[in-house]
C-alpha cells in the first residue's frame, strides 16, 4: 500500500467511520468458499426482509395484501415468491418505503437520469461506505483505491460548495473531468490535452461518452496516454465499442454494472469471463414473465436487492434491465458469482404485430461480426411496427451495402417477416445525456 492510499483511506475513514473495516471484510468475503459465501448472502437477505417488514409500511402492507408474513420467507426457495418492487411502486409509495426508524437527515437522495422515460428516486444512508465496493473492484484491475483518474460523466461542473466537499472526499486523488452531457470537439481537445499531461492510470465514464472520445482519437490518428484501465458503465457495451476504445487507448476495457437506485452491482475482472456480482452486498435475480426465477443461463428480467440499505429497503426491484446468470467459474480466485453483460432493457424490446417480442439484447449484437465496419448504429421502431436501422459507416460503400443486406436478412428472419425493415446511412447518431441507446421503440 502506497502512502497516498494509506492517507486517502484513513482520511475517508474519518469522514465515514468503519470504511476501512468494511473494505477489509469485502476483500475477505470474495475469498470465501462458495458455501460460506452462500451462507453469508442468505443471512443478509433474511435479515433485510425482517427489518423491512417490521419498519417499512410499504412492505408490511405488501405482504398483508398477498396474505403472507415474515415466516413465509425463511428459505432461498421461498424468497423466489417474495413480491417484486416495480418502478411505478417506487414512485407512488416513495414515503411509505422509507423505514419508520430512519431520519431523513441521515440520508442522501439518488435520482435516475430519466433516459428511459421514467425517472425514479431512492434514499441511501450517508454513513454507508459504498466507495469500498469500488475499491475492491479496482483491486481486480491491479489498481489501488487512491488511483488518479479521469472521468467522462454528466454534471461534472458542480457549485463551489460541492466542489469543496468533493475535493475533501477525493484528496489526495487527482482527477481530470469532461462533462458528457453535451460536449463539443473543442471540449474533447481540451480534455485530451489535460489527460495527456496528468497521465491518470484510470479512465472512467459513460460508454457512449468514452466511445465518442475514442472515435475522435482514431479519426485524427492521435497518440494519447495509455491508462492501465478503462472503466465503462451506465449503458450496454457492444463489442464494436470495446474494440474501438481498446484500439484508441491501447488499454483493457472493463464493464461495470450499476444503476442510480442501487450502486455497485457487478463488474468485470481481468479475466473478462463475465461480471462478478457483488454477492456479499447485493442480490440479483433473473425472472421470467411469471416473476419467478428462470433457469441458470436463461435470459430474464433483472430484480435487484440491496443488502446494505436498511433505511430505504430495495427488495427484488425491477429496473427494466435484462440479463442472465452464468454457470462458469472465474479463474481469478474471486468466488463471487458471474453474470453476463447486460445487453438490453425491457423498454428497448422490438414488438411485433403478432404479439411476439424481440429483446433488445439481440439488437445490440447486430454488428458484432463487423466491429471495424461501422462507427455507431441505432435501431428504432416506429408506431406502425416498421424498423429503421441507422448506421454511421467506417468502410467503403460497397462493403457497407453488403453488410446492411446481411443485417436486413437477419432481422427479417428474427422478426418472422412481420415488419418492414429499412436501413439508413447517417453522419452521426446523437447521445442522450451522454449515453447511446442502441434500441428505441415507439411501440410500448
Amino acid at each position: 500500500m502506497t502512502w497516498k492510499t494509506w492517507l486517502y483511506l484513513h482520511k475517508y475513514n474519518l469522514l465515514k467511520p468503519g470504511s476501512i473495516a468494511y473494505f477489509k471484510r469485502l476483500m475477505a468475503y470474495e475469498k470465501m468458499s462458495r458455501d460460506e459465501l452462500e451462507d453469508l448472502h442468505w443471512k443478509k437477505v433474511f435479515s433485510l426482509i425482517r427489518h423491512a417488514v417490521f419498519y417499512s409500511k410499504f412492505y408490511r402492507e405488501k405482504l398483508k395484501k398477498i396474505g403472507a408474513n415474515i415466516e413465509d420467507f425463511t428459505t432461498p426457495e421461498a424468497f423466489d415468491a417474495f413480491p417484486v418492487l416495480t418502478r411505478d411502486e417506487l414512485q407512488e409509495h416513495f414515503d411509505e418505503i422509507l423505514c419508520d426508524n430512519t431520519s431523513r437527515s441521515a440520508l442522501n437522495l439518488s435520482t435516475t437520469g430519466g433516459s428511459s422515460g421514467q425517472p425514479a428516486a431512492v434514499f441511501m444512508p450517508k454513513a454507508f461506505p459504498r466507495a469500498a465496493l469500488g475499491w475492491r473492484m479496482l483491486s481486480w484491475w491491479g489498481l489501488e483505491p487512491a488511483v488518479n483518474w479521469s472521468r467522462t460523466y454528466r454534471n461534472t461542473a458542480p457549485g463551489l460548495k460541492e466542489k469543496i466537499i468533493q475535493g475533501v472526499v477525493d484528496f489526495p486523488i487527482k482527477t481530470v473531468l469532461l462533462n458528457a452531457s453535451s460536449f463539443t470537439e473543442s471540449d474533447i481537445v481540451v480534455f485530451l490535452d489535460r489527460f495527456n499531461k496528468k497521465k491518470p492510470p484510470l479512465l472512467q465514464g459513460y460508454v457512449g461518452a468514452i466511445d465518442n472520445v475514442a472515435e475522435y482519437i482514431l479519426a485524427h490518428k492521435l497518440n494519447v496516454h495509455k491508462p492501465e484501465a478503462v472503466w465503462v458503465t451506465s449503458a450496454p457495451l457492444s463489442e464494436i465499442q470495446r474494440a474501438r476504445i481498446e484500439k484508441a487507448f491501447h488499454s483493457p476495457v472493463y464493464d461495470q454494472y450499476g444503476c442510480c437506485e442501487v450502486f455497485w452491482l457487478a463488474a468485470e475482472c481481468q479475466a473478462h469471463k463475465g461480471l462478478h456480482i457483488f454477492y456479499d452486498a447485493r442480490r440479483i435475480d433473473f425472472l421470467g414473465d411469471d416473476l419467478h426465477s428462470v433457469q441458470v443461463g436463461q435470459l430474464g428480467k433483472i430484480a435487484i436487492t440491496d443488502l446494505e440499505n436498511y433505511s430505504f429497503p430495495i427488495i427484488r426491484y425491477l429496473n427494466d434491465d435484462m440479463g442472465r446468470l452464468l454457470t462458469t467459474r472465474c479463474g481469478c480466485g474471486c468466488s463471487l458469482p458471474l453474470m453476463d453483460h447486460v445487453r438490453g432493457r425491457i423498454s428497448d424490446s422490438i414488438h411485433l404485430p403478432s404479439g411476439r417480442c424481440l429483446n433488445g439484447e439481440f439488437m445490440t449484437t447486430l454488428f458484432d461480426r463487423h466491429p471495424d465496419a461501422i462507427k455507431r448504429f441505432h435501431v428504432h421502431q416506429n408506431k406502425d411496427f416498421s424498423i429503421v436501422v441507422k448506421v454511421v459507416p467506417n468502410c467503403c460503400e460497397e462493403l457497407m451495402k453488403k453488410i446492411l443486406q446481411e443485417i436486413v436478412q437477419d432481422l427479417k428472419h428474427n422478426t418472422f417477416n412481420e415488419v418492414e425493415i429499412t436501413t439508413k446511412i447517417v453522419l452521426a447518431i446523437d447521445l442522450i445525456k451522454g449515453k447511446l441507446r442502441f434500441v428505441t421503440s415507439d411501440c410500448k
